[in-house]
């Protein structure tokens, strides 16, 4: 059902609807299970959707800022983790 490149990108909500899926976190789900099968599915926020990469050289990049999305997703959730904990150690959340 997904198309290459991020021109095509489908919506959660066309997705679902095209999946028979009552709900985008059952979508989340059937993505995340695709990927960790090995399947590239990337996403985007200036797309909002779901799509496979393009061929070429424009595949690899659309792969590569997706890498780079994540990883910025990743710094920020860690530093989210990491405020919370130092406010246990210093017990200074009331």
């Amino acid at each position: 059902i997904l198309r290459r490149g991020e021109e095509n990108a489908l919506a959660s909500k066309e997705l679902c609807r095209l999946l028979g899926i009552s709900d985008t976190r059952k979508l989340q789900i059937l993505v995340a299970q695709e990927r960790s099968e090995g399947i590239p599915i990337l996403s985007s926020c200036r797309s909002g959707g779901y799509f496979l990469p393009a061929a070429g050289a424009v595949g690899e990049l659309e792969i590569r800022r997706f890498i780079k999305t994540l990883e910025a997703h990743a710094r920020h959730t860690q530093d989210a983790a990491k405020a919370a904990a130092d406010a246990l150690k210093r017990g200074d959340w009331s």
